[in-house]
């Protein structure tokens, strides 16, 4: 069996890739997470505390996405490597 090249090894990466960071932090989970970082301000909030908070907040929520894209990457890398073993059934149950 021939050793594919990098572009077809790449390829497959990133196909592994987009499917399983879609599964882990689908595309509307994104957009949700992404709305949490912006709240108007209270009404007796100074705006260095308003700052303060905004800033947590958008640290927490791309902790989570990059947690989460990094464990799609490394996934997907050890699917291109090894491959998909699908269990074969011999029907000796």
């Amino acid at each position: 069996m021939a050793t594919p090249d990098l572009p077809t090894k790449v390829g497959q990466w990133l196909t592994a890739f987009n499917a399983i960071k879609e599964e882990l932090t689908s595309e509307a989970a994104r957009k949700s997470m992404e709305t949490m970082q912006t709240r108007p301000p209270e009404p007796d909030e100074s705006e260095a505390s308003y700052l303060r908070t905004q800033v947590a907040i958008a640290q927490q929520v791309a902790s989570i996405i990059s947690a989460n894209d990094r464990q799609a990457a490394l996934v997907a890398a050890m699917l291109v490597q090894s491959g998909v073993k699908v269990p074969v059934d011999y029907g000796e149950d």
